[in-house]
């Protein structure tokens, strides 16, 4: 009798499971989780730091590489300052990667919205698609000099 209750169950459970790992991969956090278990880039390497204006604030263009581990579709870039939580940064490329492949990618213009004596503050993460999950991979972290 149990036996037949149980076999009842699965296919409710699997799909329970399914619809909850689904929404559970739409909040930040369980995409920042996957990001660090799994990251789809290594953290940038910056060969040349030079200051610009970004509608008329003060910013700077940063240039440098990264590896890129899986072939994930990219979503977006995205600044802090501090940490992931904290105060978000205008943050774009002004040119995309020639080769958007899992390999090592080149950048000339990730353009931040920070002063150039203030980047080492940043926190920086890219977002992209595997499959279907979205996961946020930390890709640059400031450090004091």
């Amino acid at each position: 009798m149990a036996v037949k209750v149980i076999k009842g169950w699965w296919l409710p459970l699997v799909l329970s499971a399914g619809m909850a790992a689904s929404w559970a991969n739409q909040t930040e956090w369980c995409q920042r989780l996957m990001g660090r278990m799994f990251p789809v880039v290594t953290l940038l390497t910056v060969t040349h730091a030079e200051p610009v204006l970004i509608d008329g604030e003060e910013g700077v263009k940063l240039s440098g590489w990264a590896t890129k581990n899986y072939n994930a579709a990219y979503k977006g870039v995205y600044f802090n300052l501090v940490s992931p939580y904290g105060v978000p940064l205008t943050a774009r490329f002004s040119d995309k990667p020639k080769n958007n492949a899992a390999g090592i990618l080149h950048w000339d213009m990730l353009v931040v919205g920070i002063p150039p004596d203030r980047i080492y503050e940043a926190y920086g993460e890219v977002k992209h698609s595997f499959y279907g999950l979205m996961i946020r991979s930390p890709f640059y972290i400031g450090r004091a000099e």
